[in-house]
């Protein structure tokens, strides 16, 4: 798959992302925008499975939205919440997936 930068997290180091399903994706053009968990085994970092992938151009809607809702959630909420964030605005604009 290659890096990713988190825009949720702008601060954190880029990730190297290892996920043999997500390469084969064909619905992740050039500069697509990826929700994902991140999950880490033995210092390979893949994906958690479920994702919801948008087109670049919802970039500032989707940041400023997230922003909004979040900023009263509890940190052991945020999680959760993000998942439910995206996961709503997915269903709203986010682009279909298939695979190989």
């Amino acid at each position: 798959m290659g890096r990713l930068r988190d825009l949720l997290k702008p601060e954190e180091p880029d990730v190297m992302l290892s996920d043999i399903s997500l390469s084969l994706s064909k619905c992740l053009p050039g500069g697509a925008l990826i929700f994902l968990r991140v999950v880490t085994c033995q210092g390979i970092q893949m994906s958690s499975g479920c994702l919801f992938v948008f087109s670049i151009q919802h970039r500032a809607r989707l940041l400023a939205e997230f922003s909004e809702r979040m900023k009263n959630v509890l940190p052991n909420d945020l999680a959760q919440r993000s998942f439910i964030f995206f996961y709503q605005r997915h269903r709203e604009f986010g682009q279909a997936q298939t695979y190989a």
